[in-house]
């Protein structure tokens, strides 16, 4: 990422992604706090809690710059019922994870990435439990399995399999990546799933089960029985990372609360908060999650369902999820920050900008900007150092 990228998404307020560390100031403790976390390794899930605009999404990137450092597979998604990211309905999940799953040391996003870290793996780099289980996977390279899979969702299986025997192929990769990326499009498609990745490269193995079975089992069908399928996938994506040599998988989950805000009907809400406890339930080996919400979230989740009438819930579980907080910015620390964002600019631009805006104005801005009462301060306070810079530049 180059310096005029990273300016321009912090004049509007955005971490610059994949260079997040670099403009992180403070707050030492508590990433060390979240790189043990990341280090143990374990299925958990944590609430990472910060008000609007005070880091919550930042620090999220810093957990994906981390996470990726230290070779996990990644996939940061953002909660959005208006843009079809739905917590109630797990196969948007499923399609979001593999639309923006980040492989270490590889360039893209999406479940391809994952897919040729799996297939370009050597035994001679992998662990014995690793090379044991592509061995179950592939049946010793015969990739002939019927209803003993050894992954937990059959479609993964399914698309796994067609990719060891077609990624050469742009077709098959485009069309493998957008039924996993939107799979909710894909519901009435399920006899073309079959004919393009199951008949049609028969050739290459054989799969001892008749159409009707395919069909009959939902292979496909990532939506039926309380999004089964969905919850399994995300498992495999999870067991395939550590197939392919890595430690595994890290959600980040920015702007949960969209399910209070966005989600239209009660039940879907009621749907989306038991979603979010299976994750701190521990019992799918879904490898790690972290959920940035606003310090009152536990309130006025309990706020909104008994608003609406709804307590069969039981709505103390949200007090009781595993939490993270992190502290407030100082004005000694936005400083550091600015003094940082004056460097991209100047060197984005090719100019003086220290010379133009110097320590003791840049430090008295940050100073009067931090005694402004809001809820996204820290972020209003970023763009307003870039305008200033960017109208220093017009002017100089």
């Amino acid at each position: 990422m180059t310096d005029e990228d990273v300016v321009e998404q912090l004049r509007v307020g955005i971490p610059p992604r994949g260079a997040t560390l670099r403009f992180t100031v403070a707050r030492d403790g508590e990433i060390a706090g979240l790189r043990e976390q990341l280090e143990d390794n374990q299925n958990s899930a944590l609430l990472v809690h910060a008000n609007y605009g005070a880091g919550k999404s930042h620090l999220l990137r810093v957990l994906e710059e981390i996470a990726l450092e230290r070779g996990f597979v990644v996939a940061l998604v953002v909660a959005d019922a208006n843009g079809g990211v739905r917590f109630d309905r797990m196969d948007t999940i499923l399609g979001e994870v593999c639309k923006e799953i980040q492989v270490p040391g590889k360039r893209g996003r999406g479940i391809g990435t994952l897919f040729d870290s799996y297939k370009q793996a050597s035994d001679y780099d992998l662990d014995e439990q690793a090379r044991a289980d592509r061995q179950t996977i592939s049946n010793n390279e015969r990739w002939d399995k019927d209803d003993r899979f050894c992954l937990w969702a059959p479609g993964i299986y399914v698309a796994l399999r067609a990719w060891r025997f077609r990624s050469d192929d742009p077709h098959y990769r485009e069309y493998i990546q957008d039924w996993l990326s939107t799979p909710y499009n894909y519901r009435g498609q399920r006899r073309n799933l079959y004919l393009g990745l199951v008949k049609e490269l028969g050739a290459h193995f054989h799969d001892p089960r008749p159409q009707w079975r395919f069909m009959n089992d939902d292979v496909f069908a990532f939506h039926k029985n309380g999004y089964r399928y969905s919850w399994a996938a995300l498992r495999d994506v999870d067991f395939l990372s550590r197939c392919s040599g890595f430690r595994g998988l890290v959600l980040l989950v920015d702007e949960f609360e969209d399910v209070i805000y966005n989600l239209s009907r009660v039940n879907y809400k009621q749907d989306a908060f038991r979603n979010l406890f299976r994750f701190f339930a521990g019992r799918d080996s879904l490898g790690q999650s972290y959920f940035a919400v606003t310090p009152d979230f536990a309130w006025k989740c309990r706020y909104e369902l008994q608003r609406r009438g709804i307590y069969e819930l039981h709505t103390d579980r949200f007090d009781s999820l595993p939490r993270f907080k992190l502290s407030p910015i100082r004005v000694a620390d936005m400083f550091s920050l600015a003094k940082k964002i004056r460097g991209a600019h100047s060197s984005a631009y090719d100019w003086d900008a220290e010379g133009a805006l110097g320590d003791d104005e840049l430090e008295r801005h940050c100073a009067e900007l931090m005694r402004i009462e809001a809820p996204n301060k820290n972020r209003q306070v970023v763009t307003s150092i870039v305008r200033l810079l960017d109208h220093r530049l017009e002017t100089d």
